[in-house]
């Protein structure tokens, strides 16, 4: 309990984790409660003052503070009315995040003191302990959304700095609205599963945000609406599933019926199983046969509200086959449709949905690329995948390209754009490259030393970030320069005198 000055007013400081156990890049909150002891209404104004101080004290004594003075409400508070009349035994409650104040926290055993210093109600709290665990992040997944005129990343992850691991994720608005990223453990997570992440296409849209992974034989839906978050479990049929691939939202035009759809892969077998539905409600189709080469790579594109498109990788010897399935409810998948083939290991594969409203037809766009060998450049092979009533060949044979890398190159990871674009990055030997349409011979670009792992994602849709998240330094999104440095100034050339 902390000493208030208000009468009849008692002040209680606490984390918002009981046990004060965070690991790194999860945010920490202060949650401060005004209740009214007494026996008559009270009337609370609002907790701002000219200085609040944040003092943080490690394990070794070090201390340090933040002062921050607010002259309104700030954004990193759940603010009340300006004024709140609590009847008595009634409580008002406000959180405040630590990171915007006081940046990321590194791994460690601390103490946190919050001083009000002025203003209707001062007061000091007593030192809270918390500890932070080191992170190991593993296995990221981004999605963008479009908010109003905002615009919010979602980046999911598992990390394995504790057992079992757990999976996080971390929002932020790059746009418009001037809120602090938070980051959120949703759950428990199997040693080996990949998360993915749909979001919400706008704030006006009933369709909330979700992440998907597995979870000893279950597959975990965690749906975020606003701020609430809740998690539904929905058990695999026999297998050992991983990766959640990237899946998606399907809806009717006036938004009235939305449904959550994506495919997943049996790590063990090969097969493919889909799932469909809202998440509270989930039903998974038949899985496919395995073959005689187990499928190894998968991503897959929302193609209606029916139907899913999963374009998938077969190693047969020293070739790697693409292959196209189509899935619909619980009926058996149809396929494969052979769409093309290239010598050699493939890092990746990538595939869109683009949908034409004239007709109600689709096609699915996709991509491919290698692993980084001994040679300076990588071969892609991009098709599309005509998709109208039922599954259908493709219109014309795969384009094979080559793109340059600088030796040493020991990874690329790509990604599709809004407009269905393929952009690599590639990294390794001290160096890393940024290739995108009109931008063949790469854009250079610097990593932070250290990065647990680099992948790109598009703000907006468009414009090329590297994500970087590492244990010590937290998450980052740093925008590609495609403009360049400017030229440098002509020299001055001193006139002839006359």
């Amino acid at each position: 309990m902390t000493q208030s000055p208000v009468p009849d007013i008692a002040i209680d400081a606490a984390l918002d984790r009981a046990d004060g156990a965070y690991l790194h890049q999860q945010s920490i909150r202060l949650v401060i409660a005004l209740r009214n002891q007494g026996g008559q209404p009270r009337s609370i104004p609002y907790l701002v003052a000219h200085s609040i101080a944040f003092d943080l004290r490690d394990a070794g004594g070090q201390a340090r503070r933040a002062v921050r003075a607010f002259k309104a409400p700030p954004p990193l508070m759940n603010m009340p009315e300006p004024e709140v009349d609590l009847q008595p035994g009634e409580a008002v409650s406000y959180r405040l995040l630590l990171e915007p104040v006081l940046g990321p926290i590194a791994p460690g055993s601390y103490g946190l003191r919050l001083l009000v210093e002025a203003g209707p109600l001062p007061f000091t709290t007593p030192w809270l302990p918390f500890t932070v665990a080191p992170s190991h992040p593993a296995a990221p997944a981004t999605a963008p959304s479009a908010v109003g005129e905002a615009f919010e990343e979602r980046t999911a992850w598992r990390d394995d700095g504790v057992r079992p691991p757990q999976i996080l994720l971390r929002t932020r608005a790059t746009v418009g609205r001037g809120l602090p990223p938070e980051t959120r453990p949703l759950g428990e997570a199997d040693a080996a599963s990949e998360p993915a992440v749909a979001s919400s296409p706008g704030e006006a849209s009933r369709i909330p945000a979700w992440v998907a992974w597995v979870a000893g034989g279950n597959l975990v839906l965690a749906r975020q609406y606003v701020e609430e978050i809740t998690l539904h479990r929905h058990p695999l049929p026999a297998g050992r599933f991983q990766a959640v691939n990237p899946f998606g939202f399907s809806e009717q035009p006036d938004g009235s019926e939305t449904r959550l759809q994506g495919v997943l892969l049996d790590g063990e077998t090969g097969r493919l199983v889909a799932f469909s539905g809202d998440g509270p409600q989930v039903a998974f189709s038949a899985p496919t046969t395995p073959g005689a080469h187990r499928i190894d790579r998968i991503t897959s594109a929302v193609i209606d509200r029916d139907r899913i498109g999963a374009v998938v990788t077969r190693v047969v010897g020293d070739r790697t086959q693409f292959e196209g399935w189509v899935f619909k409810g619980a009926e058996a998948p149809a396929g494969p449709v052979a769409l093309g083939a290239l010598d050699g290991g493939i890092a990746g594969v990538a595939a869109a949905y683009e949908f034409h409203e004239q007709d109600g037809s689709g096609r699915v766009h996709w991509s491919g690329w290698e692993s980084p060998g001994r040679t300076t450049s990588v071969r892609v092979v991009e098709g599309v995948w005509n998709l109208g009533d039922g599954v259908t060949a493709r219109s014309a044979a795969p384009r094979v390209r080559n793109v340059p890398i600088d030796p040493g190159t020991a990874r690329c990871d790509g990604a599709l754009d809004l407009h269905r674009r393929l952009w690599l990055l590639s990294s390794g030997g001290g160096s890393a490259k940024v290739f995108g349409p009109d931008f063949e011979d790469g854009v250079p670009i610097t990593l932070r030393p250290g990065g647990a792992f680099e992948t790109l994602i598009f703000r907006r849709g468009v414009m090329p970030q590297v994500m970087a998240l590492d244990p010590v330094r937290g998450f980052d999104a740093t925008p590609v320069d495609l403009e360049g440095p400017p030229p440098p100034e002509p020299p001055d050339v001193p006139e002839d005198d006359e």
